[in-house]
């Protein structure tokens, strides 16, 4: 313990940290640091982290390296956030299936740009020879 923050290591492969928790430093009156939880794979580079930016959580992921000259897999960051229309990419994740209720989402970010993560409460809307729309969420028959 040093001082106003936290730093607890456990040793990992090599000396490196296995599982590290830091908190916050700084002066009285000014900002400090964002505080973070990690656990380091045996390369010794984050495999996990917990961590809190502006007052918003986020988790990170680190994909597996690849082999023989292959590319690896991406990490994500995940946060949640307001669902939000995103005519670029079809997205309507503003609302949930009817239209009135707003939506918290999951949001991850890869290499690919940001994506909202659909729940059970997401659906389609069917329009046949009727005129009339059918609603249906996720999990459930359209007849």
């Amino acid at each position: 313990l040093v001082a106003d923050s936290i730093k607890v290591n456990k040793d990992g492969r090599d000396g490196k940290d296995g599982v590290s928790i830091t908190g916050p430093t700084g002066v009285a009156g000014q900002d400090g640091n964002n505080g973070k939880v990690g656990i380091t794979g045996a390369d010794g580079k984050d495999a996990v982290s917990i961590s809190g930016k502006d007052g918003v959580g986020h988790i990170g992921l680190t994909g597996p390296a690849g082999t023989n000259g292959k590319d690896g897999s991406n990490g994500i960051d995940m946060s949640v956030k307001n669902g939000y229309d995103d005519a670029a990419k079809g997205v309507k994740g503003e609302k949930g299936v009817d239209g009135v209720d707003g939506i918290t989402r999951i949001v991850y970010t890869d290499n690919t740009g940001e994506h909202q993560v659909a729940t059970m409460d997401d659906g389609m809307l069917y329009g046949g020879d009727a005129g009339n729309v059918i609603k249906k969420k996720l999990n459930n028959q359209v007849n």
